[in-house]
């Protein structure tokens, strides 16, 4: 009885350690099988690099989690960026509710963030997409946020420009800034505090 006791506590072990070992691949880095094991070391979770690589083959091997390897030595390991994720409580209400901020709340989140989110998105629009003789699928189509007075065109900033205001704020850093007046050509130096973003319209 004993016995047959640890084997089932090997097996939700030994589950549970892939899908911690699976959340610390990504879409955007590569990742080690040491760099996992420090990770995991972390976490309180002990494992060899021996049962770590054994797992990641095992995961590999599946084809369901779109694991990628590079041939280096040592071997890094990522995640396909353009896989869907798979997700077992990937619901109705959560695809409607990740298409919904999307669509509303892109100028709120630093765009290191809303990258990171896009992999939901695209699985969320594939899941009303696939249910759509559900009316309730179509609720992202059914609202709209309706500013008071007239529309305000959103000024188009660059990118980079984006990142390190958003990633100021975020980090709560000093942000050293070159200002160039349009009226008198000057060009002055500031160093700021921002302590938040604020979207207007």
């Amino acid at each position: 009885m004993n016995r047959l006791l640890v084997v089932k506590v090997y097996i939700v072990d030994s589950a549970l350690r892939k899908i911690a070992i699976l959340a610390k691949l990504s879409r955007y880095k590569k990742t080690t099988t040491r760099d996992i094991q420090k990770q995991l070391d972390n976490e309180g979770e002990q494992a060899t690099l021996r049962t770590i690589q054994r797992d990641l083959v095992e995961l590999e091997h599946a084809n369901n989690f779109s694991i990628l390897r590079d041939e280096s030595k040592p071997i890094n390991w990522s995640i396909d960026k353009h896989a869907e994720l798979i997700i077992p409580n990937f619901d109705l209400t959560t695809s409607v509710m990740f298409v919904l901020a999307d669509k509303h709340l892109k100028d709120l989140l630093p765009p290191s963030m809303l990258s990171r989110l896009a992999p939901f998105v695209i699985t969320a629009k594939r899941f009303l997409d696939n249910i759509q003789n559900n009316s309730a699928s179509q609720w992202p189509k059914k609202v709209a946020l309706h500013p008071k007075g007239l529309p305000l065109q959103a000024t188009d900033f660059d990118e980079d420009i984006i990142n390190v205001v958003y990633g100021s704020v975020l980090r709560e850093k000093c942000l050293r800034i070159h200002y160039h007046s349009l009226t008198t050509g000057n060009i002055d130096n500031y160093t700021i505090h921002p302590y938040g973003v604020v979207v207007r319209g």
